[in-house]
């Protein structure tokens, strides 16, 4: 039985060295290319994207900022790129500190993880509603201007974040 196990052991770690070695992690985000990546949610169907706004942020990672939508539309919104520089890497602790914040502080009214967009992901509503995600060293973060700013809204809305945050995270760069 030692034997097998041995084989089966020395079988994986031939295959890791092909491969390359198993376990470590996959470079860092870079950017989000040379334009805003494209919707496919049907609820922001008419948001159409507007021109790329990015520069090197101050910790030598990048920022960048979408457009989505004519001003004032009502599924007009802006989404945030940040891709931390350090070497940071986001957890779901991110998403906890949002769901377990305190109504109290400053106007935040509330916060729902959003378990389905494949990386740590919240949806809250403080002076608006907002939606962000995490994966690896980038952070996103969606604002919406005109949507009503309730806690109605934010749970009625939330499978249509959930979408539109996937379709935000495939214009993740390495």
């Amino acid at each position: 039985m030692a034997r097998a196990v041995g084989f089966v052991m020395l079988g994986c770690l031939a295959l890791a060295a092909l491969q390359g070695c198993a376990g470590e992690p996959a470079p860092p985000w870079k950017d989000i290319g040379g334009s805003c990546p494209e919707l496919t949610v049907p609820a922001f169907a008419e948001a159409k994207a507007g021109t790329l706004e990015y520069s090197v942020a101050k910790d030598g990672g990048y920022d960048g900022r979408c457009h989505y939508g004519a001003t004032g539309a009502p599924s007009s919104f802006v989404a945030e790129f940040h891709i931390d520089g350090n070497g940071r890497r986001y957890t779901h602790a991110e998403v906890d500190s949002l769901v377990n914040r305190g109504p109290e502080e400053d106007g935040w009214a509330g916060a729902v993880e959003l378990p389905r967009v494949g990386v740590p992901a919240a949806a809250y509503l403080d002076e608006r509603i907002g939606a962000r995600a995490w994966s690896e060293n980038a952070l996103i973060e969606v604002g919406f201007e005109n949507f009503p700013a309730t806690m109605a809204t934010l749970d009625s809305r939330s499978a249509d974040m959930t979408a539109l945050l996937k379709d935000l995270l495939t214009g993740l760069r390495r």
